[in-house]
């Protein structure tokens, strides 16, 4: 049986603290705001995902923004990405321990077959039939595996199926999903709930639907800017958009029920009813930014894409964008391997050809030091062209005694090899930071919201 060692959680919070304050010190005007049904008074916080059973590196943002809400007196807002798509009722879950660990895909309900392509905006609400003779079984393996408390559990999975059927009455299952697993979030982490809007209701707006017919008055232009922002991130691997003699791709979708996004261009745009556009990532993020919140919080991927969208707002529009943050965490389960062995062949294959060459690797930092005063030697006497032969010869064999002698401790390290080499896809299992929070229990919950809580001092 595995067991629920709490391990610390790595918690990364950029910038410093500090400037979130600042940040969050005022307070912009906008019509949006009250278009959308924001609050007006008070300086709002940002974050959001797409509608799937996150992963502990999403629940720092939703912590991390309750906190600065708590601090600072703002509002929360957490908008749900569901122009893209994704299955949210799709969960990955670990079996079995050690060189016996394997993944699983569940089906957390019975839901609506559907084409390929479809986000979840675009799907209705749907009377899902919870699958209870699998789900118990799987539930009850679950608890057996992990020796999480039963109760932890049945306040995630066993309760969100009902949660789910509660909310039929929402537009979207984008929507009913959105709001069922927020819910149980918010029970777990004991955090207040934020408000919940969608992208592909931003256009509902007047004002950010201005953006758009500014977009249409010269697409060129925007589209030119924005590629032009891409290309300056290639490290954010965001593709450019078409630019063609007569037909500009835009920075939309089209979104209709029960069908495919379409990318909208040029030349399609006007087949779509407003009601039917919804924004890109990357133009949401700057509607969002330029003119609904103070701060927005990302994780590590819009940490990097977004710095495409502030230079896209400064070219294209000659705004600055409200300041962004980024808040992620590492929290793994115990899946029957040690922190230490979890490696990748590659990192192993390094670590044991360093050893051999490297005393210190070993603790024995007396023979490092001595053959690194023989590199100075051999160094000096090269720069004063005599023959460095003897001392490499005194080196190796420097080094050759060193092997001799720690020879259990070096065959440990190719140990390590043959392991990492023959259980490769468990190590990386167990090394797996996405695992759905779900999974974890109230101890390890309650340790990743105190630890991005005293990161954010």
């Amino acid at each position: 049986m595995l067991g629920v060692r709490t391990q610390a959680p790595q918690v990364t919070i950029l910038p410093e603290w500090p400037l979130w304050e600042r940040a969050l010190r005022t307070k912009g005007e906008s019509p949006a705001r009250a278009e959308l049904g924001l609050d007006t008074a008070h300086p709002i916080v940002f974050s959001g995902h797409q509608p799937i059973v996150f992963h502990n590196g999403i629940l720092a943002k939703f912590i991390a923004q309750h906190r600065a809400a708590q601090v600072c007196g703002a509002a929360r807002v957490w908008i749900v990405a569901d122009q893209d798509v994704v299955n949210p009722g799709i969960m990955r879950i670990p079996e079995g321990t050690g060189a016996e660990l394997h993944e699983k895909t569940i089906e957390l309900y019975e839901q609506v077959a559907v084409s390929e392509g479809v986000p979840s905006a675009s799907i209705p609400a749907q009377r899902i039939t919870s699958r209870h003779s699998e789900q118990s079984e799987i539930i009850s393996n679950l608890i057996r595996a992990l020796d999480v408390e039963h109760r932890s559990l049945s306040r995630s999975l066993i309760h969100l199926s009902p949660d789910v059927r509660k909310y039929l009455d929402s537009n979207s299952l984008a929507t009913q999903f959105s709001n069922a697993t927020i819910k149980v979030i918010c029970e777990r982490l004991l955090v207040s709930h934020p408000k919940l809007i969608y992208a592909s209701k931003l256009f509902t707006s007047d004002m950010l639907w201005g953006a758009v017919e500014r977009m249409m008055a010269d697409p060129q232009a925007c589209v030119g800017a924005y590629n032009d922002a891409v290309a300056r991130y290639p490290e954010a691997r965001v593709r450019p958009l078409e630019i063609g003699d007569t037909r500009v791709e835009l920075p939309l979708w089209g979104l209709r029920t029960m069908q495919a996004r379409v990318a909208i261009t040029t030349d399609n745009f006007h087949e779509f009813s407003r009601e039917e556009l919804a924004p890109r990532g990357l133009f949401m993020s700057l509607l969002v930014r330029a003119h609904l919140g103070e701060l927005f919080i990302h994780g590590t991927g819009g940490w990097e894409y977004d710095k495409i969208t502030q230079d896209w707002a400064r070219d294209w529009l000659g705004i600055e964008l409200s300041p962004m943050a980024m808040a992620t965490a590492t929290q793994r389960l115990d899946l029957g391997f040690e922190p230490e062995q979890i490696i990748d062949p590659a990192r192993a294959i390094w670590e044991a050809h360093h050893a051999r060459h490297n005393p210190s690797a070993v603790g024995d930092h007396e023979t490092q030091r001595k053959k690194e005063m023989c590199l100075k030697h051999i160094a000096e006497m090269q720069k004063h062209d005599e023959d460095p032969s003897a001392m490499y010869f005194k080196m190796h064999a420097l080094l050759e005694e060193y092997r001799a002698f720690y020879a259990d401790k070096l065959a440990g390290f190719d140990e390590r090899v043959r392991v990492a080499r023959s259980m490769q896809r468990q190590l990386e299992l167990a090394g797996d930071r996405t695992w759905p929070f779900v999974l974890f229990s109230d101890e390890q919950l309650a340790a990743l919201r105190d630890a991005v809580a005293q990161a954010m001092q």
